[in-house]
C-alpha cells in the first residue's frame, strides 16, 4: 500500500520513540521526518524494515509491535478518510462560514468541519492549509494608525489642568521636629467618561450573484474580501471622526478649536498658493506643540507631505524630495501618517497611546433574507474615543 506521507499519519509512531528513548529513537524520528519532509511514495512494510534496523537486538520485538500497531492506524485512518476536490471544499467551507454569527462561531464551525469531513492538507497541497480560513482571520485589526490608538478597559478617568507650581498642587517640605500640621496640597480633578455606540457598515448580495461565485469555486475568496472591506469602512470612518474630518457622537474629535487637549496652529493662506502656510517651519511648530509621553505622530494628505518633502539646495535649482523618515527626522516626529481622510492643508499631530478608546463588543454577522433571496454581511462595532492626555493633539490649519 503506497501513498504520501503526511505529518498526521507518524504522528502515533513519532510519539512512541518521543516518549520510550533508546538509542535508536533519534535515528528513527529522523527518518520518519525525512519521509514527510520529501513526500516520497513508501512503503508502509518497507518502513517497518527500515525501523527495525535501527533498533537494537534486546527491544525489537516491543518495538514491533509499536510499530505494527501505529501503521495498523495509518493504514485504517486512510481507507476511512473521504476524499473532496479542492473546489468542492472552498464552497463548502465558504458556506460554512457565512451561517456564523460571529468570529468564535465561525471559528467553531470551521474547526468542526475539519474534523467532520476527516480533512487533512499538506504543504502545497492547499495552499496553507485553508485559503478559506483566513476569512475569519481577516476580522483582526489591521489598520496602523488604529492600532496605535490606546484600547483600554476603563470607561472612566480623572485629570486635571492646574499648572505645576500652582499653590495646591506643588508639594511641600516638612521639616523634623515641625509641630505644625503637613498641608493638604489638593488636585481639582476632572472626570471623562467614554460613551460607547455601535459603528457599522451592511452589504447585502443577491443570492443568484452568490450562486454563480460559488459555481466557480470562488465564493470563499469572495467573501475574504467583503468581510476585508467592510470593516476598513468603518475603521476609516472611525478615524476620520477621531481627526475631526467627520462626526460621530461618542468619539471625541482632535477639534478646530482651542481647548486643554488641543493647540491650533492657524496661519494665513498667501495668494500665490493656498497652501504655502504648509511648510517646515509651522509643521515643526506643530509638532513642539504637542506634550506628553509617547511617540508623536503626523497626520496627514499625501499632498502635504510632497510639500513638506521638497527642497531645493539653491534658487532656480532642481527640486529634490526628502524621503517620510528624513520629513519626521526634520520635525523632531516618530512617525508620519498618509490618508485620504485627512483634508489637504489640514494637518494633525498627537501622541496616538494618548487616545483612548474603550471597545465593548464586535460582531461579525452573515444571514440569508429568504423573502427576498438575499445574504447580507455585516461589520459592526460597539465603541467610543475620547482625548487622554493634555494638549497631547494639535492641528495645523487655514486661518478662517
Amino acid at each position: 500500500m503506497n501513498y504520501k506521507l503526511q505529518i498526521a499519519d507518524l504522528k502515533a509512531v513519532r510519539d512512541y520513540f518521543d516518549e520510550n528513548a533508546s538509542e535508536a529513537s533519534q535515528q528513527i524520528v529522523t527518518l520518519i521526518q525525512s519521509l514527510e519532509e520529501s513526500e516520497v511514495e513508501v512503503n508502509l512494510d518497507t518502513l517497518k524494515e527500515e525501523i527495525m534496523k535501527l533498533v537494537e537486538p534486546e527491544i525489537q520485538q516491543e518495538v514491533a509491535e509499536q510499530v505494527a500497531d501505529a501503521i495498523s492506524k495509518i493504514e485504517a485512518k486512510k481507507e476511512q478518510k473521504p476524499t473532496m476536490d479542492k473546489k468542492q471544499i472552498r464552497n463548502e467551507f465558504a458556506s460554512t462560514i457565512m451561517t456564523a454569527r460571529n468570529r468564535d462561531e465561525a471559528l467553531k464551525l470551521a474547526k468542526d468541519f475539519v474534523v467532520k469531513n476527516g480533512i487533512t492538507f499538506t504543504s502545497g497541497d492547499f495552499t496553507n492549509p485553508i485559503v478559506d480560513y483566513n476569512i475569519v482571520n481577516k476580522w483582526e485589526d489591521n489598520n496602523e494608525l488604529w492600532n496605535a490608538l490606546n484600547f483600554t478597559p476603563v470607561s472612566k478617568w480623572f485629570y486635571t489642568t492646574q499648572e505645576w507650581d500652582d499653590t495646591y498642587a506643588k508639594a511641600s517640605l516638612w521639616t523634623k521636629g515641625s509641630t505644625n500640621e503637613k498641608d493638604i496640597q489638593a488636585l481639582t480633578l476632572n472626570p471623562i467618561e467614554i460613551s460607547t455606540a455601535y459603528v457599522y457598515k451592511r452589504q447585502r448580495y443577491a443570492q443568484e450573484d452568490l450562486d454563480d461565485i460559488q459555481e466557480q469555486g470562488n465564493l470563499g475568496q469572495f467573501i475574504d474580501w467583503t468581510t476585508t472591506e467592510l470593516r476598513q469602512h468603518v475603521i476609516d470612518m472611525i478615524l476620520a471622526a477621531i481627526l475631526g474630518e467627520k462626526s460621530l457622537s461618542n468619539f471625541q474629535s482632535i477639534t478646530t478649536g482651542q481647548t486643554t487637549f488641543t493647540t491650533v496652529i492657524a496661519k494665513t493662506e498667501t495668494v500665490a498658493d493656498s497652501f504655502d502656510y504648509v511648510t517646515i517651519e509651522n509643521a515643526r511648530e506643530l509638532a513642539d506643540s504637542v506634550i506628553g509621553r509617547g511617540q508623536r505622530w503626523l497626520v496627514m494628505n499625501k499632498h502635504d507631505l510632497t510639500r513638506l518633502a521638497a527642497h531645493k539646495h539653491a534658487t532656480g535649482g532642481t527640486t529634490e524630495y526628502w524621503t517620510k523618515a528624513e520629513v519626521a527626522e526634520q520635525l523632531g516626529v516618530d512617525n508620519i501618517y498618509t490618508t485620504d481622510i485627512a483634508t489637504e492643508g489640514r494637518i494633525v499631530c498627537f501622541i496616538p497611546s494618548e487616545y483612548w478608546v474603550k471597545v465593548k463588543n464586535t460582531l461579525d454577522l452573515a444571514y440569508p433574507q429568504y423573502e427576498i433571496n438575499a445574504q447580507n454581511l455585516q461589520y459592526e462595532i460597539n465603541c467610543g474615543g475620547k482625548i487622554h492626555g493634555l494638549l497631547s493633539t494639535a492641528i495645523l490649519k487655514k486661518a478662517e
